[in-house]
């Protein structure tokens, strides 16, 4: 069994980080307005590997990318995760 390499691995702030510099997002993560905090975790999930885009515009979100759109907003904006209530229970 192979070992993961930590040098390979990006921090959900990095992410964050790199989607914020695609969109030209200046703003502190705490000072960010949910407009832009969903244009960030909206790029981090057209980024997914598992994206398709239809039409040549409409994306549409696979399992890795709307996981990891989740995960992000999890571990990054947890009062917005928490206000739109965004886990589910079963």
């Amino acid at each position: 069994m192979q070992t993961a390499n930590i040098n390979n691995w990006l921090y959900s702030w990095e992410l964050v980080e790199w989607a914020k510099a695609n969109l030209n997002i200046t703003e502190l993560n705490d000072e960010l307005k949910e407009e832009e905090i969903r244009e960030v975790i909206r790029w981090i999930g057209l980024c997914s590997t598992d994206t398709i885009f239809i039409d040549g515009d409409k994306p549409i979100f696979g399992r890795i990318g709307i996981g990891l759109m989740l995960s992000i907003t999890l571990l990054e904006f947890p009062e917005y995760y928490m206000k739109y209530g965004l886990s589910q229970f079963d």
